[in-house]
């Protein structure tokens, strides 16, 4: 492994003839650019996977290490749009707070690196960080963070990688890829239908989409009773709820600990959001903040405060809140 500031992933060919296509990569260009101007607390480290392909991995280790076990995060983004810096306030925080190495993953997106790419750079990353070669010790412990496309990497490769994992942590999480949800319950605020449509078509590829590695939705009892104790935030009225509903009902009939909390007055991706308000206020226009309401910056705190004292207990310092230090103005503010 080597520890060098990486490049910003490009979008490949910059000519397409796909309107949806050419926005994701204008979205990805402009926040490449805005995290490029922002510190980064956490230590890039590039290296080789299993499978050939060469990424990096966002390090956040504590000045007092005092856990063995390590907490990786997964960003969400539809498997075509996602930068693991944007939440690096959150996993400094995390790792300060708790005393253990954070880690978040860039992995490979579509629809350039279609299935099984981003999949089989989350198991690759898994069994190094299990056997010692990206952070040059074995962790004692695996936990996933994961958001939206982030908690499907997570599910299918707790289920199926081989890598033992400790826990999940998961926010408003994309299960299903062999369909798209009804476009009269899809909300603009949460992910617009024709968007959502095109990820599954992006990442999936040639592939059949019902493949478990692909959709969650899709895993057999029996692998899903290889999964470990999960927590689950859905939002109250995102498209995408009801199918990880089901799933949490079969996990549950599997024999998985598994914990259900719907969040109210919020929107798909809020978490991501408010970690870094800088980038959320750049990207988004007025009318869609004031649209979502004033609520979201709270439900991040509840939320994270809960999920992660779930996950990793009552802490081990007292460091600030990321949440606290960061705060996104709310639209109109002076």
């Amino acid at each position: 492994m080597t520890e060098e500031r990486p490049r910003r992933r490009r979008s490949g060919k910059r000519c397409t003839t796909d309107p949806l296509l050419r926005i994701v990569r204008s979205i990805r260009e402009e926040t490449g650019e805005l995290l490029d101007a922002q510190t980064q607390a956490g230590t890039p480290v590039a290296f080789e996977t299993a499978h050939g392909a060469v990424i990096t991995a966002w390090v956040h280790t504590p000045e007092k290490l005092v856990r063995p076990d390590v907490l990786l995060e997964l960003h969400g983004g539809g498997f075509a749009l996602g930068d693991a810096r944007k939440q690096d306030t959150l996993l400094e925080w995390a790792a300060t707070r708790y005393g253990l190495r954070t880690v978040g993953l860039d992995y490979r997106l579509a629809p350039e690196h279609p299935f099984p790419a981003a999949y089989d750079d989350v198991v690759d990353t898994l069994a190094a960080l299990a056997d010692g070669s990206l952070l040059g010790e074995p962790a004692r412990g695996i936990h996933i963070l994961g958001y939206s496309a982030g908690a499907q990497l997570a599910l299918s490769a707790a289920a199926l990688g081989g890598t033992p994992v400790e826990s999940l942590l998961l926010y408003y999480p994309f299960v299903d890829a062999t369909k798209v949800p009804d476009r009269e319950v899809a909300r603009d605020m949460d992910l617009p239908y024709d968007l959502m449509e095109a990820f599954n078509r992006w990442y999936a590829g040639e592939n059949d989409p019902h493949d478990p590695r692909i959709s969650a939705s899709e895993l057999s009892d029996a692998d899903l009773a290889h999964l470990p104790h999960t927590m689950v935030f859905p939002v109250v009225d995102d498209a995408l709820t009801a199918s990880s509903a089901r799933l949490v009902a079969r996990m549950r009939r599997a024999g998985v600990d598994v914990r259900w909390n719907p969040v109210k007055d919020t929107y798909h991706g809020y978490v991501e959001d408010m970690v870094n308000g800088e980038v959320y206020t750049a990207l988004n226009p007025p009318d869609l903040i004031e649209a979502r309401g004033s609520s979201s910056p709270d439900a991040a705190y509840a939320t994270l405060l809960t999920g992660f004292t779930w996950l990793l207990g009552g802490g081990c310092s007292d460091a600030l809140p990321f949440f606290v230090r960061h705060a996104l103005e709310k639209p109109g503010d002076e």
